[in-house]
């Protein structure tokens, strides 16, 4: 297996998770250990300035939230209060943002499913499709057909309504 190579952010000061640190569409899912304020050097306006930090349950370094992902957490969580985010999951992923496309980290506006999820129809385990986190999976079955299916049986079920709508077609006049 080739050794994974080392990006050009990582030649400098990286003592924070930053979109570099995904792989092209990857999530993660992220367990809040704690959310501190701490003073943070700015490479480019030689400065330092208080940041929100949080620091992950994970071993993976610790992310500097910007207002964006902040609102967002609080959101989720029901809580402008960062103290009460602690032991909350997140789905966090990398972007293109802005005018310029410059990569980000961002946090997924809904809250991740970290348990094991069975199909409703056939009592399998329900895992990601094409691209799709389990969540959205989830949750797409959920609006199609009213339920949390397994990709097999939700294929199924879509194939089955393809079935009966050519089927139950007839041309006019043909009675």
């Amino acid at each position: 297996m080739p050794e994974k190579k080392m990006h050009m952010k990582d030649y400098y000061d990286c003592n924070y998770l930053g979109s570099h640190h995904f792989e092209k569409g990857q999530e993660q899912i992220f367990t809040i250990a704690e959310v501190k304020k701490m003073e943070v050097f700015n490479q480019k306006t030689n400065s330092n300035s208080n940041k929100m930090i949080i620091h992950w349950k994970e071993k993976q370094l610790p992310w500097i939230v910007n207002v964006t992902n902040r609102d967002v957490i609080a959101k989720l969580y029901n809580s402008e209060f960062p103290d009460d985010w602690v032991g909350k999951t997140l789905y966090v992923t990398a972007v293109k943002v802005g005018r310029e496309f410059k990569d980000a980290v961002r946090v997924k506006n809904f809250i991740p499913v970290t348990t094991l999820q069975k199909c409703d129809s056939c009592s399998a385990e329900i895992k990601p499709f094409k691209g799709f986190s389990l969540a959205d999976h989830i949750e797409k079955t959920k609006q199609t057909y009213g339920k949390q299916l397994c990709t097999e049986c939700a294929t199924k079920l879509s194939q089955e309504k393809q079935s009966e709508k050519k089927s139950s077609y007839k041309p006019q006049g043909d009675e």
